[in-house]
């Protein structure tokens, strides 16, 4: 909410107690939050209501990315965290994200830090340091911009012959879901 200039005053969260399990889902979550400008005004800008409720949806949904991908022979996990206004990152990410490889039983080769900057046409990568790193050395940058600013944690897998990650996406799509759910403490 400080990107966007605004400030909570008051919020409100219900739940579903008994949940609808009979329907396969986990219950009805609510939260309502009254916002106003930094200013202590309304926000009566229809544009700027309609910008407000898609962030505010697009990072209740999609708070952190995940995703593992193919570079060349390697295969990299890479989590991308959002940096708020005051600077501060996720604590944690790093933790969460090996915690979610060691209960698979992936191996690390290395890790590397980076930042990005989202911007309107994709994600636009900006590598911090140099290529070669030691197992769990880490180097945090960021990126001065005017788009929003991401930290990127790049985990560089080990391929096992017992959890193949470069020919197969099944074990692609288990790593991403351990490690989401890990991030987001669905997993402790």
């Amino acid at each position: 909410m400080k990107d966007c200039n605004i400030q909570i005053f008051y919020g409100r969260f219900r739940s579903d107690k008994k949940g609808s399990a009979s329907k396969g889902s986990s219950g009805c979550r609510e939260v309502d939050l009254f916002v106003k400008q930094v200013d202590g005004k309304k926000v009566t800008d229809p544009a700027k209501q309609d910008a407000l409720r898609s962030r505010l949806r697009s990072e209740t949904l999609h708070p952190l990315r995940v995703m593992v991908v193919g570079r060349g022979p390697d295969t990299e996990l890479l989590v991308a965290n959002p940096v708020e206004a005051s600077g501060k990152g996720r604590p944690r990410v790093f933790y969460d994200a090996t915690l979610a490889l060691k209960a698979l039983g992936i191996c690390i080769f290395s890790v590397r830090t980076a930042s990005f900057v989202c911007s309107i046409s994709g994600l636009v990568f900006h590598s911090i340091g140099s290529s070669s790193f030691a197992p769990f050395q880490a180097e945090i940058g960021r990126q001065a911009a005017s788009e929003r600013h991401w930290e990127v944690y790049r985990f560089l897998l080990d391929d096992s012959k017992e959890f193949p990650l470069a020919s197969s996406l099944a074990n692609r799509n288990c790593v991403v879901d351990r490690a989401r759910k890990t991030l987001m403490g669905c997993y402790n």
